[in-house]
């Protein structure tokens, strides 16, 4: 029941033409869901997909992609701001979850 529902909610807001679904380095991620979850077919096909290191490439036509192959580096290029990987490998199964988690 609970894998009917996230089914029908991931296709719905995959596969549609209205949203914008946008990430970094995101056609990996997507691969390795469809690859585990193969019956889901919003999983299969996404549409609308911004793929940021694509308007990085175009945004900064003059950096190298080694600047501009990393979140972190991209973001502390265009924001001005540092990214922390610190709470990405932290226990996320301990609950509750910590206000660095959250934030």
């Amino acid at each position: 029941a609970v894998e009917a529902q996230f089914s029908s909610v991931a296709s719905e807001l995959l596969l549609s033409n209205r949203l914008i679904k946008t990430g970094f380095m995101v056609s990996g991620d997507l691969r390795k869901l469809s690859g585990s979850f193969p019956h889901i077919p919003g999983l299969r096909r996404v549409n609308n997909v911004l793929e940021l290191t694509t308007l990085a490439r175009k945004a900064y036509p003059s950096q190298s992609k080694v600047s501009l192959g990393s979140l972190a580096r991209l973001t502390a290029l265009s924001l001005g701001y540092q990214l922390s990987k610190e709470q990405q490998v932290s226990d996320w199964a301990h609950r509750p979850l910590t206000q660095e988690q959250i934030a």
